[in-house]
């Protein structure tokens, strides 16, 4: 519904900010008022279940589309640069970008074993899964895409490490 009214109207994001922070309010308190029987409980289970699952792919959909802008725009300000100098420097940021991510989602996996995966197989698996991933989605993203880019991989590989982090 907000997407196609914001097709409609692209301004219409900003004016209707108090209706949607009343509209907010009143579902806040409307939780307040959801029964608590059984019925209701498997219900909103597999509710919740569904819309978190959607919640999760929508996500990592949006940040990827920000970060293959990222790249570009940088990629893009490398090419109109006017000295080799300020080239080099454009595409130097997008790989320090790159090793700090990369850095930051290798430490958080080894945090992330040696903090919570002692003992608990599940959350073992899951650490694990999360490292392959990040390296399958990596290598796939470099070998399979004519334009592959590393920033959004690395962003990629440190938002589901924080997921994992999130999950325990």
């Amino acid at each position: 519904m907000a997407a196609t009214t914001a097709y409609c109207k692209p301004t219409a994001n900003r004016e209707a900010l108090p209706a949607k922070f009343a509209a907010l309010l009143l579902m806040v308190l409307g939780t307040c008022f959801v029964p608590d029987d059984p019925l209701f409980s498997s219900v909103y289970l597999i509710v919740a279940r569904i819309g978190g699952a959607v919640f999760v792919i929508v996500q990592q959909a949006i940040i990827r589309d920000v970060a293959f802008n990222w790249n570009e725009s940088w990629v893009d300000s490398s090419d109109r640069a006017e000295t080799e100098e300020l080239k080099k420097r454009c595409l130097g940021a997008i790989l320090a970008s790159c090793v700090f991510l990369f850095a930051s989602t290798f430490v958080g996996i080894g945090f992330l074993f040696t903090y919570y995966g002692a003992g608990c197989t599940e959350y073992e698996i899951f650490i694990s899964l999360t490292l392959l991933f990040s390296i399958g989605s990596t290598a796939v993203q470099l070998t399979m895409s004519e334009e592959g880019s590393l920033l959004s991989s690395a962003i990629i590989a440190c938002y589901g490490t924080y997921l994992c982090f999130a999950a325990g």
